[in-house]
């Protein structure tokens, strides 16, 4: 099969779109990266075109490699341990590749080839069970409320409107006919409404429903989007396109692209509804403009959507019964029969306790494999800080120890043969002991940043006002033969934290911005503003902005490495380059992330975030 076989906009149309293979488009969407493997070596025999853009290197570099090439030991380890396992149990993997975090999503396609899709993400850490339950817990009360299918149906749209912040949610019920209508939206005040419209079977081709069936949700953040084609076109184990019914990433039918945009839809998601192991709907996101939703957020709806397929039958049981069989005539009236009842559930239906028996072994075990993972970690933790205690045992006594003797002895040798000795040696002696003191200021930048994080938070409400005030009146005194202009435009918040590191942090970025600055009078602003970046989690975001030397966006990444300096160590005062590093593991003890923005020769603008 050639190029020229794959469908596009121009050859397919409201005739033939239920014959068209969307599950080997050849494509796929630009917000991730695709990685196709051998299923004995993990040899990566295809990939998406647009490596290049999100992980530096070209497709040609990466065919034909073992993935150990593309990622470290460890991840491929963890790769290799999916494949042994229930994808969905271990899904997303989180990844590192040129320092940029991925969130890694492992499937075996229909035709047994292994598939890594990797999605750009700032999250480094998992969603716990605990963070799941809290975001899901408000959802699932409302749920267990709903009496019967329309209610539960108009909370589902509105919460997952609520969640992810789609301009319409609706969702969409088939028929016997496979055509729909629409039973529940929640949307924008200025949209028209869709709800109770009906839209026939040709909008969902028999082949698209059917990978519904196996993809529950599906995600297309930009439907304007330039489509990724795999290198090679062919799967060179299968001499085939690669089957891509399973992927998250896979390309978009133009025939389906050009119905969103007669709807004036640029960025969609949809979620399954199974009932009796068959599609009984959709819940249909739509948004005007480009939107992706993460991973985190979107395995969130999934939930709300399975909990929806499973609470299906017993809804449409009730609103069967009670608007057409319950109808009884006592006397003669022939209103529909009512009753209260209180402190008793409705009966279960065996399909009900079936479904509710499997989720308690599916809770039961992800608390047991959680409980499992934590204890494993624990004993990995205690073993580890106490290898940092012998360390930090070693470094500030069998290794500073002989740093004094060397400094003392160089300093007796200038006092007692200094009038002997001739100018080069002295300097030679001079330069020892400049060396022998650096040394014992990295071994004690070092002790310090090992203990950062082992040290428990003391976390108290915090004025920034006060604390700063301090911070700049020691500074001043610090640095008072130099003009300095610091300038904090509104009052900072009283936020939670640990005072001390937290100042330590402000005095490592102010002192910085100080230190690396050239002009007559180095002027520094600190401001904050608050930002919600996920649904129930809200930050403090802080900066500290200079006019400095600032710095150049190839060094951007490597500042926050230990003892990377980028000048001279006597130039700018010196220091240890341990600075920022230390600043960064504070910042991560808070569960926050500092970054940096800068314009070389105009300065620096360094970012922190913290946690409300």
């Amino acid at each position: 099969m050639n190029q020229s076989n794959f469908p596009t906009a121009e050859t397919l149309n409201l005739t033939n779109c239920d014959r068209e293979p969307i599950h080997i488009p050849g494509s796929i969407q630009p917000h991730g990266i695709l990685i196709a493997l051998n299923p004995s070596d993990l040899t990566i025999i295809q990939l998406s075109n647009n490596t290049e853009a999100l992980l530096g290197y070209q497709p040609q570099d990466l065919l034909e490699k073992n993935l150990s090439q593309l990622l470290n030991p460890q991840q491929v380890k963890t790769i290799q341990k999916c494949l042994e396992a229930d994808f969905n149990q271990v899904n997303p993997l989180k990844l590192e590749i040129q320092q940029q975090h991925f969130n890694g999503i492992v499937h075996r396609s229909l035709d047994k080839t292994i598939i890594l899709e990797l999605e750009p993400t700032d999250s480094t850490t998992e969603l716990d069970f605990f963070s799941f339950h809290n975001l899901i817990k408000k959802p699932l009360d409302k749920i267990q409320n709903a009496s019967n299918l329309t209610t539960l149906s108009q909370i589902i749209v509105q919460e997952i409107k609520r969640i992810t912040g789609f301009d319409r949610v609706m969702i969409y019920r088939f028929n016997s006919e496979d055509a729909g209508k629409v039973i529940a939206e929640a949307k924008a005040a200025e949209l028209t409404p869709y709800l109770g419209l009906y839209y026939p079977s040709s909008d969902i081709p028999k082949q698209a429903r059917e990978l519904y069936f196996f993809n529950l949700l599906r995600i297309i953040p930009d439907a304007n989007y330039q489509p990724a084609q795999l290198t090679p076109l062919l799967n060179p184990i299968t001499n085939a396109p690669l089957d891509l019914s399973l992927s998250v990433l896979r390309s978009v039918s133009p025939i389906h692209v050009e119905y969103l945009n007669n709807m004036g839809v640029t960025a969609s998601m949809s979620i399954s509804l199974l009932k009796d192991r068959q599609l009984w709907g959709l819940i249909a996101c739509h948004h005007s403009t480009p939107k992706y939703i993460s991973y985190e957020t979107r395995t969130i709806c999934e939930f709300l959507g399975q909990i929806m397929s499973l609470e299906l039958t017993a809804k449409e049981n009730v609103e069967i019964g009670r608007n057409g069989d319950l109808k009884i005539s006592p006397r003669k009236s022939f209103e529909l029969w009512q009753e209260t009842v209180q402190l008793k559930a409705l009966p279960w239906l065996k399909c009900e306790i079936e479904a509710a028996i499997e989720l308690r072994s599916n809770i039961f075990g992800i608390v047991l494999r959680k409980a499992e993972e934590l204890a494993a970690i624990n004993q990995e933790l205690t073993r580890s800080n106490s290898e940092l205690d012998a360390f930090a045992y070693v470094a500030s006594h069998d290794l500073k120890e002989p740093l004094r003797g060397i400094h003392n002895y160089s300093s007796f040798l200038i006092e007692d043969y200094g009038s002997i000795l001739n100018e080069d040696g002295v300097s030679k002696l001079q330069t020892l002991m400049r060396l022998a003191q650096r040394m014992e200021n990295l071994i004690n930048s070092l002790l310090h940043y090992s203990r950062l994080g082992r040290v428990e938070l003391i976390l108290n409400e915090t004025d920034l006002n006060e604390l700063l005030n301090t911070i700049i009146e020691t500074i001043k005194i610090s640095f008072k033969e130099q003009q300095i202009d610091i300038s904090i435009p509104h009052r900072l918040p009283i936020i939670k934290c640990d005072r001390i590191q937290l100042g330590e942090l402000f005095t490592n970025l102010i002192t910085n911005a100080i230190k690396y600055n050239d002009k007559p009078i180095k002027s520094i602003e600190i401001g904050w503003q608050q930002e919600e970046t996920l649904p129930h989690q809200s930050y403090w975001k802080f900066y500290v902005k200079d006019n400095g030397i600032g710095i150049r966006e190839k060094h951007q990444e490597v500042i926050f490495r230990i003892f990377k300096r980028l000048h001279p160590a006597n130039c700018y005062g010196g220091g240890t380059g341990a600075g920022l590093t230390i600043a960064q593991k504070i910042v991560e003890r808070h569960h926050g992330k500092i970054w940096v923005e800068s314009t070389y020769g105009q300065g620096s603008s360094f970012y922190f975030t913290i946690p409300q």
